[in-house]
């Protein structure tokens, strides 16, 4: 695949009245044409401010920002951002809002029969064509989201730039809207960069996802690395549910609470060994490498999730729905040694 977006060596210091304050530091991250990439981290941790900086609305205190080969110096029509509040104009409908920026793009050069066309078919693309004459107030949260989306593909960007555009919706709304921002992409095959604190749309969407922490990038991975292979602490417990156990190891056995020892590749000595929830099952309590009790469960429908009080420490375990969970059950645990991590 072909460099689309190159980020190079940036900084981004903003002048505040407590003193300067660092949003990004050293940022380098390269975007292929037609990839989808998530950005994903704690609220202030950079993430948006990188956003604009690619779509030219910021410029960086230092370093390069190149999109399509140029230096971004500025926005422009081959980068187009989809906001979180949408921002559609109200005294506007779904049409003259997309055709707004049709004609910015493309109004030197078409006549309003082709830019009414261009309109059309964006609005097509986002399945609202039925709500084109339409008024902002006229319609659902969802659908104010599609004209926003339709507005920007309209331009015919090379990159779309979307900033938590789902964070104000319902949940199932959300979950919808997620699939078919998924799908429309990628039948297009538009480079996308998109911004969310929202662990599961990063996860579900991103080709690769980048992790962020206090201006810096922690990680860069595809989703099966970033929560298999996590590669720092702050990635390992901010992505997903991590369980942490104390350890004694030596010539490549590990011991945890007591329990049945079982291979381990790491250091000897005392060790904090971290694993996710899928990576445990249940057992006898005489054949466990960990012995603990129930200490609550949740019926999610397709899974239970239960917690076990072990060695002063809870162990989340994922499990099958139809598991007979007890509260206090004594219970054994058999973890999987590919598994565990120690950071």
């Amino acid at each position: 695949m072909d460099k689309f977006v190159q980020i190079e060596s940036v900084h981004m210091v903003f002048n505040t009245r407590s003193g300067r304050f660092a949003a990004l530091e050293n940022v380098n991250l390269t975007i292929h044409e037609g990839e989808f990439v998530s950005i994903i981290g704690h609220s202030g941790c950079g993430k948006s401010t990188l956003l604009n900086l690619v779509a030219g609305l910021l410029a960086p205190t230092s370093g390069a920002l190149i999109a399509g080969g140029r230096e971004i110096a500025g926005p422009g029509p081959d980068r187009a951002v989809v906001f979180q509040n949408h921002s559609l104009l109200p005294w506007l409908s779904c049409f003259g809002n997309v055709y707004l920026a049709v004609d910015r793009v493309f109004g030197k050069t078409e006549n309003r029969m082709a830019l009414r066309r261009r309109t059309n078919a964006a609005l097509d693309l986002v399945g609202l064509a039925h709500a084109a004459h339409k008024y902002p107030h006229e319609i659902s949260g969802g659908m104010k989201q599609r004209v926003g989306i339709a507005r920007a593909l309209a331009m015919q960007p090379r990159v779309l730039l979307l900033d938590e555009p789902l964070t104000a919706l319902d949940a199932k709304l959300r979950d919808n809207l997620r699939i078919e921002i998924d799908t429309l992409l990628r039948s297009l095959g538009i480079t996308a960069v998109y911004v969310t604190h929202d662990q599961g749309e990063a996860m579900a969407l991103g080709d690769r996802i980048v992790v962020m922490n206090r201006g810096k990038v922690e990680q860069i991975g595809s989703p099966r690395e970033i929560y298999f292979e996590p590669a720092t602490r702050f990635v390992a417990d901010f992505i997903g549910t991590m369980n942490r156990l104390p350890g004694v190891a030596a010539k490549g056995r590990l011991s945890l609470n007591g329990g049945t020892d079982l291979p381990w590749s790491g250091a000897d000595g005392l060790v904090e060994v971290l694993f996710r929830p899928q990576d445990v099952t249940f057992c006898e309590p005489g054949a466990a490498h960990v012995t603990g009790s129930v200490r609550a469960s949740f019926f999610l429908g397709d899974r239970v999730r239960v917690v076990i009080a072990a060695a002063g420490h809870d162990v989340v375990v994922e499990a099958d729905a139809r598991h007979n969970i007890v509260l206090d059950q004594v219970v054994g645990l058999e973890l999987n040694p590919e598994r565990l991590l120690s950071l």
